[in-house]
Parts: C-alpha cells; sequence; structure tokens
C-alpha cells in the first residue's frame, strides 16, 4: 500500500514537472491572455527627456526581438506609451479677418506688419532667413464650421511640416549656420499652429533628429497666425553618433515604383485574396459594399517616402502633403481619394521608433489640425506586433492579444481552445503585417460606416482563423519577398 502511494505521488510529480515544461515552452504558463509577464519592458509609459528615449530605443533594439526564450514574444509585446505635451489653448482666439471689401485691405496691411518685423536691419542671420505669406488653397465654403476647421487644420499641418523639413534640409547643406523661416498662414487656428510648435519641439527634445536642433514658436504679438521655424547644428555635430544610425538601411535603393509594387502585391494577397479586408475588393479602390450607408467606392493613393530616419519632418511633410491632397481631390469621382497608403522603407527595421515616438505624433497632430471628423491613421509594419494589453499602444494600433482571444473564444470556443496564445496573437500581427512600414490614413466616415455594418468581434476571429489555416511562415516569406 505504501509503496502504491509512493508511485502514484511520483507519477504525480512528473506530470506536473511535464506540464510546467510544456506551458513555458509555449508561454501559456499564465492564463490564456497574458504573455511572458517576466520579459515585459518597464513600467514607465510617458517620456519627455531624451535620455529616457535613447535608453529605451537602444534596449528595444538590443532585446525587443529575442524570441529564443518565448515564442509568444514574437508576435506580441508591451507598448511604451509616449505623449506629446501639447499647449492648452482654450483662450487662444483665432485670427478672424473682416469680410467683403475690408478682407483684401486688413489682409494688405497685415501682412506689411509681419513683412515689417521680420526684414528688420536688426534680425541676425539674414543670409539664412525667409518670409513665407502662404494663403489658404483648400475651399470650405460648403462646409460646417466643424469640417471646415478640420479641412484648414490639415492644410495648416501641411504647410508647417513642408517648411520645417525646408529649414532641415538647408541645415544639413550648411550645418554651420542658423537657418531660419517665418511662416504667417491667414485664417489659421492660433490654437492648432501653438500646438504643432508644440509637436516640433517636443521631437527635438527627444533628440530624434541627430545633430540637428530643430525649434519652433508662435510670435502671438502677430496681427497674422505666425510661425517661426529655426533649425542649427549641435556644437558636438562633428564627433556625435545618432542613436539611430545603428539601424541597418531596408530600402537595398528600391526605387518608389518597386516601393509601391510590393505594397500593392501586399493588399492584393492579404487584403482582397484572403478577405481580411472586407470592405477593399480590388488593389486600386477600397470602400466597396459601404454605398448605401453614403460611403462611394475611391481611389487607394500610394506613396512613398525615402526619408531617413533621422528625418522625421520630412516623414511628417510626406504624410500630411499626401493627407492634404485626399481632403481637396473628395472621396468620389474620377480623381477621388478613399485611403492612402504611405510606405517609408528606412523605417523597416525599427518598429519602436515608427510605433511610438513617430505615431505618437501624428495622434497629437490630428488633434491640433483638428482633423478627427476627416481622418484617422492607422500603423502597418513588417515587425508589427499585436499589443499584450498591459499598456494603452496609442491610435492607430492593433487590438490586444486578451481582447483578440475573448473575441475568438465567443466566436469558435473550440477553435480557440486549440490555439496558443503565439497563435492568437500572430494572427493579429499579420493583419498589420506589411513589407514596409507603412501608414494608412482612412477616412473618417469610412471607418464609421465599416464599424456599423461590420461585426468586429466575428470579423477579427475569422481573420485570424484565415491566417492560421495560410501559414504564419508562409506569410512572413511573401511579405519578405515583396520587400525585397
Amino acid at each position: 500500500m505504501k509503496r502504491s502511494n509512493s508511485l502514484s505521488m511520483m507519477i504525480l510529480i512528473i506530470t506536473l514537472i511535464i506540464k510546467i515544461f510544456i506551458s513555458c515552452a509555449h508561454g501559456s504558463f499564465v492564463p490564456h491572455p497574458t504573455p511572458c509577464v517576466s520579459m515585459a519592458p518597464p513600467k514607465s509609459r510617458t517620456f519627455t527627456t531624451p535620455s529616457i528615449w535613447t535608453r529605451y530605443h537602444r534596449d528595444e533594439q538590443q532585446h525587443l526581438f529575442d524570441d529564443s526564450a518565448c515564442p509568444v514574444r514574437k508576435f506580441t509585446m508591451s507598448y511604451m506609451r509616449f505623449r506629446v505635451p501639447v499647449s492648452s489653448t482654450k483662450d487662444k482666439a483665432d485670427y478672424s479677418p473682416k469680410k467683403g471689401l475690408f478682407s483684401g485691405i486688413q489682409m494688405a496691411v497685415d501682412k506689411s506688419i509681419v513683412e515689417r518685423k521680420y526684414s528688420s536691419k536688426n534680425m541676425q542671420s539674414k543670409k539664412n532667413e525667409s518670409f513665407h505669406w502662404i494663403e489658404r488653397t483648400i475651399d470650405v465654403s460648403k462646409d460646417d464650421d466643424r469640417i471646415a476647421k478640420g479641412k484648414m487644420g490639415i492644410f495648416t499641418s501641411s504647410v508647417v511640416w513642408e517648411k520645417t523639413a525646408n529649414v532641415l534640409l538647408e541645415c544639413l547643406k550648411a550645418p554651420d549656420e542658423t537657418h531660419r523661416m517665418i511662416v504667417s498662414i491667414p485664417r489659421a487656428s492660433v490654437a492648432g499652429l501653438l500646438q504643432l510648435a508644440d509637436i516640433i519641439n517636443w521631437y527635438n527634445d527627444q533628440k530624434l533628429g541627430g545633430w540637428v536642433n530643430i525649434h519652433a514658436e508662435v510670435d502671438e504679438m502677430m496681427p497674422v497666425p505666425t510661425i517661426l521655424l529655426e533649425a542649427t547644428s549641435t556644437s558636438s555635430s562633428k564627433t556625435s553618433v545618432d542613436i539611430t544610425s545603428q539601424v541597418v538601411s531596408s530600402t537595398n535603393q528600391l526605387s518608389k515604383d518597386q516601393v509601391i509594387q510590393g505594397t500593392q502585391s501586399w493588399v492584393k494577397r492579404v487584403l482582397v485574396q484572403l478577405g481580411i479586408c472586407p470592405f477593399t475588393k480590388s488593389v486600386t479602390k477600397s470602400g466597396q459594399g459601404l454605398g448605401d450607408m453614403g460611403v462611394p467606392v475611391g481611389r487607394i493613393a500610394y506613396h512613398c517616402s525615402h526619408t531617413k530616419i533621422n528625418e522625421i519632418p520630412i516623414l511628417m511633410a510626406d504624410t500630411w502633403k499626401a493627407i492634404l491632397e485626399m481632403i481637396e481631390k473628395g472621396p468620389s469621382g474620377k480623381d477621388g481619394i478613399s485611403s492612402i497608403l504611405l510606405s517609408a522603407p528606412e523605417y523597416d527595421h525599427d518598429f519602436p521608433l515608427w510605433a511610438g515616438p513617430i505615431f505618437a505624433m501624428l495622434e497629437a497632430n490630428v488633434s491640433a489640425a483638428s482633423a478627427e471628423p476627416l481622418i484617422g491613421i492607422v500603423c502597418f509594419h513588417p515587425q508589427y506586433k499585436t499589443p499584450n494589453g498591459k499598456s494603452w499602444p496609442g491610435f492607430g494600433q492593433m487590438h490586444s492579444l486578451p481582447r483578440l482571444r475573448k473575441w475568438l473564444q465567443e466566436e469558435n470556443e473550440i477553435l480557440s481552445s486549440s490555439f496558443k496564445d503565439e497563435d492568437v496573437a500572430a494572427g493579429g500581427a499579420y493583419q498589420r503585417r506589411t513589407p514596409f512600414a507603412t501608414i494608412n490614413v482612412l477616412r473618417a466616415e469610412q471607418l464609421e460606416a465599416a464599424e456599423g455594418r461590420r461585426s468586429t468581434s466575428s470579423l477579427y476571429a475569422k481573420n485570424i482563423q484565415v491566417l492560421h489555416e495560410y501559414g504564419y511562415n508562409r506569410l512572413q516569406q511573401e511579405i519578405e519577398q515583396e520587400g525585397i
């Protein structure tokens, strides 16, 4: 009897050891939604100092994608939350020129006041200083105040980032000099312009631009919304090493056409043929199936930005230029644009930078432009990982692993029980893994209509099953081939 009890105890202990070994190997020893808790990044979510971002980026590049200890980390991670602190501008009145016959006269007077200040003989760095007066080109005459404000915000964002990119490029060409631009934008929102300046200065504070410092300041004493942009090189420019310069370039000198072809191949294979997006039925157009909800079928606008990873203002300029074009052309007709896919191959090997600071800047910029009624922005990347649910990843990211697991469980309990966390996380990640780092811009009305038409839980559960059956290894190989 004693021998029988000893044998039973031994069998029980061996069984427990085997279960623990198997569970750890599959990353599911803890309850389903919680992957590899011990490997989670630091708890801090908000970064406002350069040293924290530098340390975070270095650590993430070294071990974020070390999957040897836990398979589920191939496809999920805890996102670090980057918040861009912007000014509270409720008390800032927007510029309102007179209407009718006096409008032109007031504009001329206001312009002369700005020009007179910034053409003073006392101004320094005259050689590299320029003044720009930029009138609104986008038509808002038929829009209500909310939509008109959003359109003007998009126009202002496009102008400011274009000029910021210009002053950056001038500094790169002549690093020993200070370069300055003064930009006046009649009818721009003063509040939005102040927040754009905050975003630019936050970018500079994170030391994301290497040895180029960019500073933005709104001159609130001017009668017209006016922003000053200045670029200088740091004193240690010859010896400093930019943290992002360590990242290997992913482009292999691919042309714009090659990048767009690779992106289109992914759209056809994943979104259209596998049906991952039910409202994209071709490589050239999207929005199908939403006509009865007032959303027309429109063209997919493909763009390529060959911006280097320490030239984020140029990426922002390319993005907001594409958004402005989409808004100007409208959603329908021969030239109507339904959505944007802007690929930036230089960022292919830096997912922490792409999903972190860059999308934090985009998120803050959409708000600064009051563009929420017009657009939504979604994140895609070759190294995309599903949020593990331990932190808020910011807008534009995939639903978390716990939420995907919950939806899969509700839609197909048998299938869910057979899927490890790694399978569910991979199913989420491959809905966002593209050949190149990509910014997807959608019209807000299309997003709203799509949410109203589809069952979110059933769609994501179906997509996970479809991608799993197709094969994650096969998906990865095809993405890599499209990105060559």
